[in-house]
């Protein structure tokens, strides 16, 4: 249904009202919850580096145990033969560490947990990170895309095969 106002225009139908508040309590100052730890990368040397298959594990039930409600996808890259170090550094410096994504490593497999990203946008991660790839290594890289909750089942044997 369009309506139109005075001035011969069309306006808007109003949005419906979302049922997922905007906020939480412990956005707010005085909050009687605590603030949720974040988990970090791993570093050695001043440098980050990937998280062990337990780590990372770890780091993604912590994730779900902060927040049932959170939602984020973890791609999967099978880098080429024998490029699995050089690869994860490329993505170490592709992700948004600021902003929470984390890289792990696992069964010759790279993982990269991203924050608050549904499957819909893990492509422009994807492609951000072939982009990254062509220009300091060779090889296709082979990708799926886990989002979490919908592939929940399917992380979960994911981290159970890792460990």
């Amino acid at each position: 249904m369009r309506v139109v106002n005075g001035a011969g225009r069309y306006l808007s139908p109003p949005k419906p009202l979302s049922a997922v508040p905007a906020r939480r309590a412990t956005d707010f100052p005085g909050s009687t919850q605590p603030p949720a730890p974040v988990a970090t990368q791993p570093t050695r040397g001043g440098k980050r580096v990937p998280f062990d298959p337990a780590g990372f594990s770890a780091a993604l039930l912590g994730v779900e145990a902060r927040d049932p409600r959170a939602y984020f996808s973890v791609v999967v890259v099978t880098p080429p033969p024998g490029q699995l170090e050089p690869f994860s550094v490329v993505a170490l410096h592709t992700v948004r560490a600021v902003n929470g994504d984390l890289v792990g490593v696992a069964n010759g497999q790279l993982l990269v947990y991203l924050h608050a990203t549904g499957r819909k946008h893990a492509p422009y991660f994807i492609e951000r990170l072939r982009d990254n790839w062509q220009q300091a290594g060779r090889g296709e890289l082979i990708v799926d895309v886990l989002a979490y909750p919908p592939d929940q089942d399917r992380l979960r044997t994911l981290l159970a095969t890792a460990l």
